[in-house]
């Protein structure tokens, strides 16, 4: 999966493994659908989308045109992706006066706080093994690899450095190794 605004909208897209075949996910003339996250079922995906004029975050099933909004909620929410399981859905959002992670169900229900707020949290992603989520948190101008548990209880910084930034962080799929761009 893809954005792309070669519609003139940024629209999520499909492409096969070789490249080939790219087609649309998601899209609507007038709005922007971005951040596509599959679920592991390869069956639903997530995205952000400003379709109502505002950023929330909806699910749609591939090949269904009907999509379900899952946030709907004044502050910008976005950056949406599936736990492993795909019992869970993580995303950014800015209702509470900062950039914080979320987390909720994959019906939009129990939406809850998982990162604390003395520090900008982005590009949120559950860790394959549930055992939390990985994001990166920016407090007096320095981007860090962070971790939080499931419920938000603990927070550790696993990687900065000073003068650099860190920017989408990526799991492995046994849950041992952290990917992201410095």
């Amino acid at each position: 999966l893809f954005a792309s605004n070669r519609s003139g909208d940024w629209d999520a897209y499909m492409v096969d493994l070789d490249g080939g075949n790219a087609r649309l996910a998601v899209g609507a003339a007038g709005s922007d659908e971005v951040h596509p996250a599959l679920a592991p079922d390869g069956d639903h995906l997530v995205f952000s989308s400003n379709r109502g004029g505002n950023w929330d975050i909806y699910r749609a099933q591939l090949g269904d045109p009907g999509w379900i909004q899952l946030t709907d909620d004044p502050a910008a929410d976005r950056l949406p992706s599936f736990s492993a399981d795909g019992q869970s859905i993580v995303f950014r959002s800015e209702r509470d006066g900062v950039s914080a992670a979320y987390r909720m169900a994959p019906d939009g229900t129990g939406e809850t706080r998982v990162t604390s707020l003395d520090s900008a949290a982005t590009y949120p992603l559950a860790i394959p093994d549930g055992s939390g989520v990985v994001y990166v948190s920016t407090q007096d101008g320095v981007a860090r690899i962070a971790f939080a548990n499931p419920v938000g209880a603990g927070v550790r910084h696993l990687w900065s450095r000073p003068g650099w930034s860190s920017l989408t962080p990526r799991v492995a799929g046994d849950s041992r190794t952290i990917v992201f761009a410095a």
